[in-house]
């Protein structure tokens, strides 16, 4: 899935990230929470913008919607590829 500049809801923003069997809402949104942190203090240090920013939902102000920045996703693509790959024929 391509997330690249898209707005997700809090189910798609889940799946996206792996949380979505969690089956309690508390360990989700801490889960979530903690994800979002780690994420953009990354993307912060590199390239000075947050990775993921939260929305109140303009059509529902209960529900959040998140997005996440092209530009941050175009340095976490050149970083990855600079990285180096893992080989398993190596030791």
């Amino acid at each position: 899935v391509n997330w690249e500049g898209q707005t997700l809801d809090t189910q798609a923003f889940d799946a996206c990230i792996g949380i979505a069997s969690i089956e309690t809402d508390e360990t989700r949104r801490s889960r979530r929470s903690r994800f979002i942190q780690l994420v953009n203090e990354w993307s912060q240090r590199v390239c000075g913008l947050d990775a993921v920013v939260r929305h109140q939902d303009p059509s529902d102000r209960r529900r959040v919607l998140y997005r996440v920045s092209s530009e941050v996703v175009v340095h976490w693509r050149n970083f990855s590829r600079q990285m180096p790959q893992n080989d398993a024929t190596t030791d």
